[in-house]
């Protein structure tokens, strides 16, 4: 009888320790569900991000060739002007 007893408490036991690790299931389950989400809205935000410093990085070269072919230009109409040759220096060395 006491072995009987014994195994119906030990039964009992297991049983609320299934229900337990049932509700820690649900609630891991829930906290997944949660990252998921979560980790999603953080990649759309880094393709934000990304997408922003690529539109800047081509801008930038954009701007870099502008500025370029604009000193270029300026170069070549101060060689045309013929009283400008004489007032400017022979080189100008840009700093590196």
């Amino acid at each position: 009888m006491r072995e009987l007893l014994s195994l119906m408490k030990r039964l009992l036991f297991l049983a609320e320790d299934v229900e337990k690790n049932k509700d820690a299931v649900k609630e891991v389950r829930q906290e997944l569900k949660e990252t998921q989400r979560e980790l999603k809205e953080l990649r759309h935000e880094l393709q934000n991000v990304s997408e922003g410093m690529t539109r800047m990085f081509y801008e930038t070269q954009r701007l870099i060739t502008e500025e370029r072919h604009e000193r270029e230009k300026l170069e070549l109409r101060l060689q045309a002007t013929p009283s400008s040759q004489a007032q400017l220096p022979m080189a100008v060395e840009e700093p590196q």
